[in-house]
């Protein structure tokens, strides 16, 4: 009897374990299925947000599209860069919509930044609207190129009139970088200016850059103050300007306007035009 008592113990506790296996593996079972279900639900809600983001970026990629065949078809029917500006502020609304918003949310009770404050504020490459006011931006904006000034603001251009911006003759292939944080308001050719970019950087302002031979950038993109924009090609293009370097080197041609109207850029670039 005890022999039998001791087996029987000994059956018993093995159904014991046996039982416990069991019930833990269907515990485990379970659990599997409620994550499989989880993941299943997961997968379905990426799944989602791929398929509607890919449909936000066709929609957007279309209205880009359309933007630029608009942009462009401004550019073909206006005679002056004046007009030309003037149609794209009330055209191109993906960038006008950002600026007036950018610009309503600047405080007008707020103190004048000092230096180390708009340091500080452009130094923050997470940005997506400009880091400062326009107004403010004076002895900040980067020089688009490096290169040589050859015509000054208010120089004779050599057409009989006086030029509304400065010319750099700069080496071949040179890159050519935003001179401001701004939304692109147009790129593409023009007139006889060759490739050229308008940027909308806010509060009434507006930054062009003329002669460029390649563009990277969109109609719509919001680019940061030293981001690539282009390059320019191997000799000048086109002959908005006449200079004594004639038409063998590259020659940028940069204006700044304020309610469309060219202002004087001397002094708006934090460091003087250099060669290079």
């Amino acid at each position: 009897m005890p022999q039998l008592r001791a087996k029987a113990d000994s059956v018993t506790a093995d159904l014991k374990a046996l039982t416990d296996i069991k019930l833990a593996a269907l515990a485990e079972e379970a659990t599997l299925r409620a994550n499989h279900a989880v993941l299943e639900e997961e997968q379905l809600r990426i799944a989602t947000l791929i398929a509607a983001r890919k449909q936000g970026i066709g929609m957007r990629t279309a209205q880009l599209e359309e933007e630029q065949r608009d942009a462009e078809a401004l550019a073909a029917r206006a005679t002056s860069l004046k007009e030309l500006v003037n149609s794209l502020s009330a055209q191109v609304t993906s960038v006008s919509t950002a600026a007036a918003a950018a610009d309503a949310a600047i405080d007008p009770s707020l103190p004048v930044m000092s230096q180390a404050d708009i340091e500080l504020a452009l130094a923050n490459t997470a940005r997506t609207e400009p880091a400062i006011p326009f107004g403010l931006a004076k002895g900040f904006l980067a020089m688009p190129a490096n290169g040589v000034n050859v015509l000054d603001f208010g120089a004779s251009d050599g057409f009989g009139g006086i030029s509304h911006g400065i010319s750099l003759v700069t080496r071949a292939e040179a890159q050519v970088i935003a001179p401001a944080d701004g939304w692109v308001l147009y790129k593409g050719p023009y007139l006889n200016y060759g490739q050229i970019i308008i940027l909308n950087t806010g509060q009434s302002y507006t930054a062009l850059l003329a002669g460029l031979d390649t563009v990277t950038v969109e109609i719509g993109q919001f680019v940061q103050m030293g981001m690539p924009l282009g390059t320019m090609g191997s000799r000048t293009i086109g002959r908005t300007v006449t200079t004594n370097a004639g038409a063998a080197q590259p020659t940028l041609y940069i204006e700044l306007r304020q309610n469309n109207e060219p202002v004087d850029p001397t002094g708006w670039w934090a460091t003087p035009t250099q060669s290079g």
